[in-house]
C-alpha cells in the first residue's frame, strides 16, 4: 500500500510547493521560508546580531538569579527588551491614530489573522485565474509576511493596502483624504515613477470604482465617535449614578435624568456637571449628523446629470445652462403649490382645541407643573410615588382637561338600509350603477363579449331587464353596435364582435325549412282560425240566439218542444252566418288565384330575361 500511495504523495508535495512561499521540508524539522523579493541590508543584519547578543546576556544574568526571583522572569524580560510597550496588546500603535506615517507592532491573534489572510491571497492567486494579483502586490505581501513573522514594526500604509479587511476600524479613524486611498473590495496599483505599463492598465481596468460620498464618510466618523464616547461615559458614570439613585430613593433612572435637566448647575455635584457637559457635546454632534443627512438628501435631489447621448456641443452647452439655472434659482417646493389639494376636513389642531376648551389656562397649568417639578429637583428629592390602591386626583384632573379637546369620530354603521345607501351614493359610486333608460358607453364592449360567449343566456330579454329598457329599443341599439378585437402583441385585427340575437336566429332557421305547401297550410289554418274568431264576435254582438234559447229552455211551458218563434229566429240567424262564411271563402279563393297569376307572370319574365342573356352571349 505504501508503494501505491508514494507517487500521489509526491505530486501533492510538488503542488503544495508551487502554491505557497514555503519549501516543504523532507524532514520533520522547522520550515524554511524563502523571501526572494526582500532585500535584507547589512545594517539590518548587524542590528539583528546585536539584538541577539543583548538577549543572550540578559538571559544569562537572569539565569544566575535566585529561585525566588524566577516568577518575575517574564515581566523583567519583556520590560527590558521592549520598554515602549506599556500593556500587552495584539496591536500596538506607534504614532497618532489619524496619521498614516505611524507603525503597528502586531502580535497574538492579530498576527495569526494577518498571516492567514496573506496565505489566502497567495492560494487564490495560484489556483484561480480570476483572482490574479499584481506582481508589485505579490512583493508587498511577501515583505509584509516577513515583518509580521519576525515581530517587527509594520508601516500603516503597507498594512492598510494589503490587508484592509482586518483594519477597518483603524482605517475609519483616518481623515477623509487618507481613507479614500484604501478600498475594502479590491486593490489597485499605481507606480511611483508614473510609468504606465500594460500590465497596470489591464489590471486597473477591472477596478473602475466610484468614489465614496464625502457626507457619508463624515457621518460614519461622527457616529463612530459618539459610540466610543458613550461607552467611555458609561464606564465612568454608571456606578455613580446607580449608587446615587439607590441612596436617594429614585424608582428608575428616567426620573433622575429628567430632574438633572432642570436642576441649577450650582446645586449639582462636580461629576454631574461633567456628565451633563459631555452629554450636551454628544447632542450637538448628533444634531450635526442630522443636518449632514438632510444636506446629503438635498444634494442627491439636485444632482442633475446630463445623459450620455448628449454629444452635440451646442445641445450640451444649452443643457448645462438650464441645469445651472435650475440649481441656482430653485426656490419652489411642489408641496407649497396649488396643484395638491388641501383636505376638506381641516380644523384646529389638538393644542388649539385644548386652549379653546380651557379658555387659555392650559399654559398657566403647564407652567405651574414645571415650577413644582423644578422645586423638587432643586431640593434633590425624588418625585412622589404613585399609589396604585387609591385614586390619583391630579391625574384625573389632567385627564378631564385633555378629554375636553379630544374629538372622537363616530363608529361606522355595519347595517345600512337601501334608501340611505342610495342617498349617500347618488353622486359617487351610485352613478356607475344602471338606471332607467340609461346605458354607459364603457359597458358596450362588456355586453358584446358576454353575448358572444353565451348568446342564449345574454339575449335581448336579459339586457332589457338589466338596463331597464324596452326590448324593441335594446334591439335597435344593438343592431348598430360593433367592437374590434386586436392581438396584444402584433396589434392586428383578429375579429369584430357583433350582437347575436338568439331568438331571431332560431326563427330564421325555421323559415329556411318551410316550403310553399307548408306555407299554404299555415295560411289555411290561420284563415279558419280567424273565421272562428269572427263568428264568435258576431254571436256576441247579436246575442239573440243565446239569450232566446236560454229564455225558451228555462220556460216550463215550452219545455217539451220548440216553439214557432224560435224557429223564426233560427231561420233568420242561420242564413246570415252561412252567407258570411261563403263570402269569406269566395274572397280567400280570389286572393289565392291572384297570387298564382302573379307567380306565373314572374316565372315568365324570369325565363324571358335568361333567354335574352343567352342570345346576347351568342352575338358577342
Amino acid at each position: 500500500m505504501k508503494k501505491l500511495f508514494r507517487p500521489i504523495v509526491k505530486v501533492a508535495q510538488n503542488y503544495y510547493e508551487r502554491t505557497t512561499l514555503t519549501q516543504v521540508p523532507r524532514s520533520k524539522t522547522a520550515k524554511i521560508r524563502k523571501y526572494a523579493n526582500v532585500d535584507i541590508s547589512k545594517n539590518f543584519e548587524k542590528k539583528q546580531k546585536r539584538y541577539e547578543e543583548y538577549k543572550t546576556e540578559m538571559l544569562g544574568e537572569l539565569y544566575n538569579l535566585n529561585d525566588s526571583q524566577i516568577p518575575d522572569f517574564a515581566k523583567s524580560n519583556s520590560s527590558e527588551l521592549s520598554p515602549s510597550i506599556s500593556h500587552p496588546k495584539d496591536l500596538i500603535e506607534i504614532g497618532e491614530p489619524d496619521d498614516l506615517e505611524g507603525k503597528y507592532l502586531i502580535s497574538g491573534a492579530k498576527k495569526l489573522c494577518v498571516l492567514g489572510v496573506i496565505k489566502y491571497y497567495q492560494i487564490n492567486h495560484n489556483l484561480f485565474e480570476d483572482s490574479r494579483l499584481h506582481p508589485e502586490d505579490q512583493k508587498d505581501l511577501e515583505r509584509l509576511h516577513y515583518l509580521v513573522e519576525h515581530n517587527l514594526p509594520v508601516d500603516k500604509r503597507l498594512l492598510f493596502e494589503q490587508v484592509p479587511e482586518l483594519f477597518r476600524f483603524e482605517i475609519n479613524r483616518l481623515q477623509f483624504e487618507d481613507r479614500m486611498l484604501y478600498d475594502f473590495s479590491s486593490k489597485g496599483y499605481v507606480r511611483a515613477d508614473g510609468t504606465d505599463m500594460e500590465i497596470d492598465r489591464d489590471y486597473n481596468a477591472k477596478l473602475a470604482l466610484d468614489n465614496d460620498d464625502s457626507f457619508f464618510n463624515k457621518i460614519m466618523i461622527m457616529e463612530h465617535y459618539i459610540l466610543e464616547q458613550l461607552v467611555d461615559i458609561h464606564k465612568l458614570y454608571s456606578e455613580k449614578i446607580s449608587d446615587y439613585c439607590l441612596r436617594n430613593g429614585y424608582n428608575n433612572y428616567s426620573d433622575y435624568f429628567d430632574q438633572l435637566q432642570v436642576i441649577d448647575p450650582e446645586k449639582m455635584m462636580p461629576w454631574e456637571r461633567a456628565f451633563l457637559s459631555e452629554l450636551d457635546e454628544l447632542k450637538g454632534i448628533k444634531e450635526d449628523i442630522e443636518t449632514l443627512k438632510k444636506k446629503r438628501e438635498l444634494e442627491e435631489e439636485s444632482n442633475h446629470e446630463l445623459e450620455d447621448w448628449v454629444r452635440t456641443p451646442e445641445i450640451r452647452a444649452k443643457a448645462m445652462k438650464e441645469v445651472a439655472y435650475y440649481k441656482k434659482f430653485k426656490s419652489i417646493n411642489i408641496l407649497d403649490t396649488v396643484i395638491i389639494p388641501l383636505p376638506e376636513a381641516t380644523g384646529p389642531s389638538f393644542e388649539e382645541r385644548l386652549r379653546l376648551a380651557t379658555g387659555g389656562k392650559i399654559d398657566d397649568f403647564i407652567d405651574n407643573e414645571r415650577a413644582e417639578f423644578k422645586k423638587l429637583a432643586d431640593k434633590r428629592l425624588p418625585p412622589r410615588e404613585i399609589d396604585m390602591l387609591n385614586k390619583d386626583e391630579s391625574l384625573i384632573q389632567k385627564l378631564n382637561i385633555v378629554a375636553q379637546a379630544l374629538v372622537v369620530e363616530k363608529p361606522p354603521e355595519l347595517y345600512v338600509s337601501d334608501e340611505e345607501l342610495t342617498r349617500s351614493l347618488d353622486k359617487g359610486m351610485y352613478a356607475e350603477l344602471p338606471q332607467d333608460h340609461r346605458m354607459l358607453t364603457n359597458e358596450i364592449y362588456k355586453v358584446l363579449y358576454l353575448n358572444n360567449e353565451d348568446p342564449e343566456l345574454y339575449n335581448v330579454k336579459f339586457w332589457a331587464t338589466h338596463f331597464k329598457i324596452d326590448p324593441s329599443a335594446i334591439r335597435n341599439i344593438f343592431n348598430y353596435l360593433a367592437y374590434p378585437v386586436f392581438d396584444p402583441f402584433s396589434h392586428k385585427l383578429e375579429r369584430i364582435l357583433y350582437f347575436i340575437d338568439a331568438d331571431f336566429v332560431k326563427n330564421s332557421h325555421k323559415l329556411q325549412d318551410v316550403t310553399r305547401k307548408d306555407y299554404m297550410n299555415y295560411l289555411e289554418e290561420d284563415y279558419y282560425r280567424r273565421l272562428e274568431i269572427e263568428a264568435k264576435e258576431m254571436d256576441e254582438e247579436l246575442g239573440t240566439q243565446r239569450d232566446l234559447r236560454k229564455m225558451f229552455i228555462e220556460h216550463p211551458l215550452l219545455h217539451p218542444g220548440i216553439s214557432r218563434e224560435t224557429q223564426l229566429i233560427e231561420s233568420k240567424t242561420k242564413p246570415i252566418s252561412t252567407k258570411k262564411i261563403e263570402n269569406f271563402t269566395k274572397f280567400d279563393d280570389h286572393i289565392m288565384e291572384d297570387l298564382d297569376k302573379e307567380i306565373e307572370k314572374y316565372k315568365q319574365l324570369h325565363n324571358e330575361e335568361n333567354a335574352q342573356k343567352k342570345n346576347q352571349r351568342g352575338f358577342t
